[in-house]
């Protein structure tokens, strides 16, 4: 079967090439499935090829409206009712039925002339509509404009931005099924159709690189292949194919039931290429085939675009976040421009809410000696460059900078509205990265933003729990920018991030920095045009700086909320801290002609010195170095070359004053066989999103009952078709059975990688053994924290840890849990916002599924494990 290309969204515009919504739903019918489900073999069923067209359906409001700001612990009346089995679905012969104690009536709703559901009372709200079917089957969902939807009780990622990419697979029952629809962004449009074959691919999620004439290679792309069948997908290749082009066959990875996978394609072209690549588009066809057979399954045909190096072009890349398939723009040098006598400089340049990296590029004109690269944010909304957006932009930041070899004494950093408070956020962290940053019409802080702030508790427990998102807090650490060049630039009619986002930036940086540009366009709105990104007087700026050389730095200042997020600036690096994930300073003091650093720290538990960026390369390696930490004098010895870190760590002895000692190079590993644990350090330091990196994997139970077994492999296949749509992700998502046997056979397989478990240790069995030597422990119907105690009640629960397996498995990196002690309470903790930023949590999170109506007072324990990742030595509350 062979598609044409409607849809293609990372890396294209969608717009371009999407059928309008209004002809899609115009040409609606009202039909239902008549026919048997498709068998395993793929073949096509002969079905009714009508769709299904939603012209009623009921809404029930929660009472709250839409929520401002981001919270981590939403609370959600609707949610509560439905986890209990309380929520009534409506009744189809009234205008209005019951729905839940303490909730409003279903009202009825009609569709409007374009088959679409709006009106105030969805938002916050909660859309159901009936689909009645006369036989057992898989159909695809099209839906748009909601955040999520629920089929037969199990959550499914929705399209909250409207973008047409999400089809889903979907069982429904014979008879009566109703669909759930959570509201997101205002209107929601929904069609259900037959699903033709079992297993096909899709063009509604592409990412493409642009293939490049003169440069002869292995070119990375990704499309969609979805899994219309109730079982896992395995065993299948996939081929890309061109004219006088090597086609590269790859392994599918494994593809839960009812879902979708984006999933890499390769392609290589040769100098036998050249006339193929004479044309601006490359035929690539692709085809999806059972590894063992070679039976073919499905065939797309798509285009890739072709472009030289020196023109505006997509680089795409496998992500060590998740192993999946991500692209940046670049605009490349000035033609002639390159100088064999200095390398050239880079502009990383970040997009606002909305736009690609691709369009992001193309707003830049060619620099002299500079490359301008724009990373996606992992998608153009992504996540507010904060989270898995940062890891993105850092991601391309360091390929771009081996790859095209520039200069890191000048590098730079701008963006746009969003990828303006991208610009804050990231400059802050990384101060010795960048020599000036620019951001344009760029927001401070969520709790800046729109007045998002101004009622923050200050309780401690709040307080413990916003811990978590430190990375957010730019004002915490604004002094960080002491050694860049900044240029703000804002437009003072921007309607949409207000003037006074930059005035007060400019107010911050008056207070003690020497190096800074304050624009203020005149009459300027959110957007003015090409200039509002690619200002010259900000593009100047930027040349005229350089990052000095480490060892020339004598003083330095640093503010980070912690090693997991930003560890490093020029010599001094941060192993722990005494509060995990609260703001930890140094200040750093060194005078040259007395060989003496004076150190003031506050929250650092163990630190050092990078002897490679401290010391020059010709210099002498010193016999001994003189330091004052906070009043201690200490000599460090047994200096061996430039590429130690000389570490000092905290000791503190009851009765007995602090002291500072120097580490000896094999004392951390020899603490932590005695103690039998493993110390903190920023590959396994912990804070729980921190697991959702490392090429993750989300590991599903097995051993409970029917409903909590259903519930765990639910939430996991929910989880990975939410980082695929908020994070253009590629995640595995596996069995425990699974995932135990794939260690027994190939451990080194899964070394470093990050493990996220869901359920409990009774009806998980990857979490008895990943977590079997935690102190917080849980289980059905209890849990226990630190002591042997058993605490039996309903609770939800995330947990991170470092991941120690038995002997068979040892390796580094983080493991998590997603559980409760009921199912209640499972499904309780399907409602904390995990992907999204602004939302945090410490290393565990025990609370009680009241949360949804009670917030904050339903949290039972919370907080951070200690520096030796125990209970005794952690920080709880209440």
């Amino acid at each position: 079967m062979t598609h044409q290309s409607l849809f293609l969204s990372t890396g294209n515009r969608m717009a371009r090439f999407r059928i309008s919504n209004s002809l899609l739903l115009g040409t609606w019918c009202l039909w239902v499935y008549a026919s048997s489900v498709f068998s395993q073999d793929n073949s096509p069923q002969t079905i009714d090829q009508r769709e299904i067209k939603f012209t009623q359906g009921w809404v029930v409001s929660s009472g709250q409206g839409m929520q401002r700001g981001r919270s981590s612990l939403p609370t959600d009346p609707i949610e509560y009712a439905w986890i209990y089995d309380r929520l009534q679905m409506p009744d189809v012969d009234a205008q209005t039925s019951a729905s839940a104690d303490g909730l409003s009536p279903w009202k009825l709703i009609e569709a409007d002339e374009q088959g679409g559901f709006g009106g105030r009372e969805l938002f916050g709200g909660l859309l159901a509509v009936q689909v009645k079917v006369p036989e057992s089957g898989i159909w695809l969902l099209d839906a748009q404009g909601h955040s999520s939807v629920r089929v037969d009780g199990t959550s499914r990622v929705g399209d909250v931005y409207s973008n047409g990419s999400v089809e889903l697979p979907v069982s429904l029952k014979a008879g009566e099924n109703w669909l759930l629809f959570s509201s997101g962004r205002g209107r929601i449009t929904a069609k259900l159709k037959p699903a033709n074959q079992a297993i096909y691919l899709s063009l509604r999620d592409t990412t493409f690189p642009s293939v490049l004439r003169d440069e002869p290679g292995e070119w990375l792309g990704a499309l969609l292949v979805v899994n219309a069948s109730d079982q896992p997908l395995d065993g299948l290749s996939i081929t890309a194919k061109a004219n006088d082009c090597e086609s590269l066959v790859l392994e599918v990875p494994m593809i839960p039931p009812l879902s979708l996978r984006k999933v890499p394609i390769k392609l290589r072209t040769t100098s036998n290429s050249e006339k193929t690549l004479e044309a601006n588009e490359l035929n690539v066809s692709v085809e999806l085939t059972r590894s063992a057979t070679g039976d073919k399954l499905d065939q797309v045909e798509v285009k890739w675009p072709v472009r030289t190096s020196q023109q505006m072009h997509r680089r795409t890349f496998i992500s060590q976040i998740d192993g999946s398939v991500q692209y940046y723009g670049v605009v490349p040098p000035k033609e002639g421009s390159l100088r064999s006598d200095r390398a050239p400089s880079m502009i990383l340049t970040l997009h606002g809410a909305g736009v690609e990296g691709e369009g992001q590029a193309a707003v830049y004109s060619p620099k002299d000696n500079a490359y301008v690269i724009a990373p996606t944010n992992r998608r153009n909304y992504g996540f507010d460059w904060e989270d898995w957006g940062r890891w993105d932009g850092l991601e391309v930041f360091e390929l771009a900078r081996e790859r095209f070899k520039t200069d890191p004494k000048r590098s730079y950093l701008t963006g746009h509205s969003m990828g303006g408070h991208g610009t804050w956020h990231i400059g802050t962290l990384f101060p010795d990265r960048f020599a000036a940053i620019g951001p344009s019409a760029g927001w401070v802080s969520f709790s800046s933003y729109a007045g998002r702030g101004g009622n923050i508790a200050q309780d401690p427990l709040s307080q413990l729990l916003r811990r978590a998102q430190g990375g957010s807090d730019t004002l915490a650490r604004v002094e960080n920018l002491k050694y860049q060049g900044v240029y703000i630039l804002h437009g003072d009619a921007d309607d949409n991030v207000p003037v006074d986002q930059a005035r007060t930036m400019r107010q911050e940086l008056a207070k003690f920095h020497p190096d800074w540009v304050y624009k203020e366009q005149a009459g300027a709105g959110h957007w003015w045009g090409n200039p509002c990104c690619d200002w010259p007087a900000m593009m100047d700026f930027f040349q005229a700086h350089e990052i000095p050389d480490s060892t020339r730095i004598d003083s330095i200042r640093f503010a980070t909320p912690g090693p997991h997020l930003s560890p490093d600036c020029h010599w001094f690096t941060l192993g722990c801290q005494e509060r995990i994930a609260d703001l930890s300073t140094v200040q750093l003091d060194r005078d040259r002609q007395s060989q003496k650093i004076t150190v003031k720290t506050s929250n650092i538990a163990s630190w050092g010195i990078r002897l490679s960026k401290l010391l020059a390369p010709d210099t002498p390696l010193p016999v001994n170095l003189n330091l004052e930490i906070d009043t201690e004098a200490l000599s460090v010895e047994g200096i061996e070359g430039l590429g130690q870190t000389v570490w000092f760590d905290k000791v503190t002895s009851e009765g007995s004053p602090t002291l500072w000692r120097q580490r000896k190079p094999s004392q951390k590993e020899q603490a932590q066989q005695e103690q039998g644990s493993i110390a903190r350090d920023a590959s396994q330091y912990g804070v729980f999103k921190e697991a959702f990196r490392n090429r993750f994997v989300l590991v599903y139970g097995t051993r409970g009952d029917p409903e909590e077994n259903r519930w765990m492999l639910g939430k996991a296949r929910y989880d990975a078709e939410t980082f695929w749509y908020r994070g253009n992700g590629s995640v595995d998502c596996w069995s425990d059975t699974y995932f135990l046997a794939l260690v027994q056979r190939d451990p080194e397989s899964l070394s470093d990688r990050n493990v996220i478990l869901y359920g409990n240790s009774t009806v998980n069995e990857a979490w008895g053994s990943l977590l079997a030597r935690s102190p917080v422990q849980l289980q059905r119907g209890s849990w226990t924290r630190g002591g042997p105690e058993q605490i039996a009640e309903s609770v939800s629960m995330l947990l991170v840890r470092p991941k120690s397996l038995d002997t068979q498995f040892k390796s580094r990196g983080l493991v998590a849990g997603i559980g409760g002690t009921d199912l209640a309470a499972m499904r309780a903790s399907s409602r904390l916002p995990i992907f999204s930023s602004g939302t945090g949590y410490p290393d565990v999170l025990v609370l009680s599924p009241e949360y949804l109506k009670t917030g904050m007072d339903a949290v039972r324990w919370t907080g951070f494990f200690g520096t030796d990742w125990s209970v005794e030595h952690g920080e709880w509350l209440p």
